[in-house]
């Protein structure tokens, strides 16, 4: 029998050559300059740790997050690759601050670069254990930990770095998706979420039109999604550049809770005034009362990719509602709600027993069933069938973005049985989750404003390199057609450095 042979030998290349799969972070690095990421991150954190400078831990996790980090552990264990290494350090030395450089390059020489422990130990300052201890004082079931400085000034870079995204397109008019998530974790101090499982329930402000997270807060699992959310929004609110006049919000039924309606409604916001908002509403029996003695049933029509109108089962109707827990609000204050039902097949199981069967809400007319959902709003004059098509464009896209943040980077990974520092670590994956769209939108442009961060890894990030350190220059040599799109993202980023300064 003939034997088995190897089709490729394997060898080792010369210590002084610096071969990394991660070249293309190099033009991630440029981008992040351009932004004045080091400049927004000065005296923002305001951490008691005297090791490393905190833009260091920062600019480590970052990119281990883009590149396909899932641990806290990948962090320190990416500075094995000492071409990776090379590129982040030329950074630091370039844009620290003159006294944090000057204690970066004292413990380069010493340990060459962040250890797990001490990264752990940066996370461990975003907690505040005074906050544990008020929680337990509380005599309400919910609580939201106060978030110490740090944590605050880690939320306001988050918001800080989207202005280059604002200064280059200048929106007047923003459309705004308000949803939670859910993250599975069974730490020892993780509470219950409805879902029946431990973890925690972020509340997310997501900016449709450019697919960013204009801000999220970071709650335990037993803090439902209406819990406190006008608080969420008006924080967001506050990101907006000052070219928005108009705001428009788009919420689930879960967004159905009458003080954040009225705060929209009423003109509440000094800035804003009145914010136009759809949201999904509870169907309660009050609610199938009111669809029964609707009359008037529309055809509703879906729209395709490319614009042609789609025939569906559905139907909806304008109807008369009031809710009990609705309290009137200013002189001319109205509120519109719409009905929309859909027939289920005959031969679904279970349709001859009782309602509460049902995993979902319905009703019946005549002899037959139907899905029942409910939308209020204060749009009062926008045609029904576009009303809902617009409410319905929020799905996919903030859902999306919590698929990335959790799969895509390591926001469901959390590291630490302490509130603190898994809140730090989901702010850290919406900062590269935001700064990886914003250099999709802003420098690499279509068709990457459409893909997802695993294209962008794949075809960008994820690209071996030959580093080299050659007359006080970095070279990062990569293959003849990678390194002529890199040249031409590289002046595009000179581009944008020109416009923002």
């Amino acid at each position: 029998m003939a034997q088995f042979k190897l089709n490729f030998q394997i060898e080792s290349l010369p210590d002084t050559m610096k071969v990394t799969a991660f070249g293309g972070i190099s033009r991630f690095l440029d981008f992040l300059v351009c932004v004045k990421f080091f400049k927004l991150l000065s005296g923002k954190l305001s951490l008691r740790e005297r090791g490393w400078p905190e833009g260091v831990h920062l600019l480590w996790i970052l990119v281990t997050l883009l590149i396909g980090g899932e641990h806290v552990s990948d962090v320190a264990g990416l500075s094995q690759d000492q071409a990776l290494t090379t590129m982040l350090d030329r950074i630091l030395r370039r844009h620290l601050r003159k006294d944090a450089r000057r204690r970066y390059k004292q413990l380069v020489k010493q340990f060459g670069a962040p250890s797990e422990s001490s990264l752990r130990r940066l996370l461990e300052e975003f907690h505040d254990e005074g906050q544990e201890l008020a929680r337990k004082a509380s005599e309400e079931k919910a609580f939201i930990p106060q978030s110490n400085r740090a944590l605050k000034g880690l939320c306001e870079l988050n918001g800080a770095l989207l202005a280059p995204l604002f200064r280059r397109h200048n929106p007047t008019e923003v459309t705004l998706d308000m949803d939670a998530t859910l993250i599975e974790s069974h730490k020892a101090n993780a509470l219950y979420t409805y879902k029946g499982y431990p973890g925690y329930q972020p509340l997310n402000v997501y900016w449709a039109e450019f697919g960013v997270m204009l801000y999220s807060s970071f709650r335990d699992g037993n803090v439902v999604c209406g819990y406190r959310q006008l608080q969420t929004l008006e924080q967001a609110l506050l990101n907006l550049p000052s070219s928005v006049r108009v705001v428009r919000l788009r919420l689930d039924t879960q967004g159905y809770e009458w003080e954040l309606l009225r705060y929209c409604a009423e003109g509440k916001n000094a800035r804003f005034g009145v914010i136009e908002f759809v949201s999904g509403v509870d169907v309660t029996e009050e609610f199938r009362k009111a669809v029964e003695k609707a009359t008037v049933w529309k055809p509703y029509h879906d729209v395709s990719a490319n614009g042609d109108s789609v025939e569906t089962n559905q139907e909806y109707a304008e109807i008369a509602f009031a809710p009990n827990n609705m309290v009137k609000g200013k002189k001319g204050t109205r509120y519109r709600f719409v009905a929309i039902r859909e027939r289920l097949q005959s031969e679904l199981p279970c349709l001859e027993s009782e309602q509460a069967e049902l995993p979902f809400p319905s009703y019946e007319s005549g002899k037959t069933r139907y899905k029942l959902y409910g939308l209020v709003t204060n749009r009062l004059h926008m045609d029904g069938e576009k009303l809902i098509h617009w409410h319905r464009e929020r799905c996919g896209c903030g859902e999306h973005a919590h698929a990335e943040l959790k799969s895509a980077l390591a926001g469901e990974n959390l590291p630490s049985n302490k509130f603190g520092a898994n809140a730090a670590w989901w702010q850290l994956n919406v900062m590269a989750f935001n700064l990886q769209r914003m250099m999709a939108v802003l420098v690499l442009c279509e068709p990457w404003t459409k893909r997802k961060l695993k294209a962008l890894r794949f075809f960008l990030f994820n690209v071996g390199a030959w580093v080299q350190t050659r007359s006080r220059q970095v070279v990062v040599r990569l293959e003849t057609n990678k390194a002529q799109w890199f040249r031409e993202i590289g002046a595009r980023i000179m581009a944008l450095a020109d416009d923002l300064a």
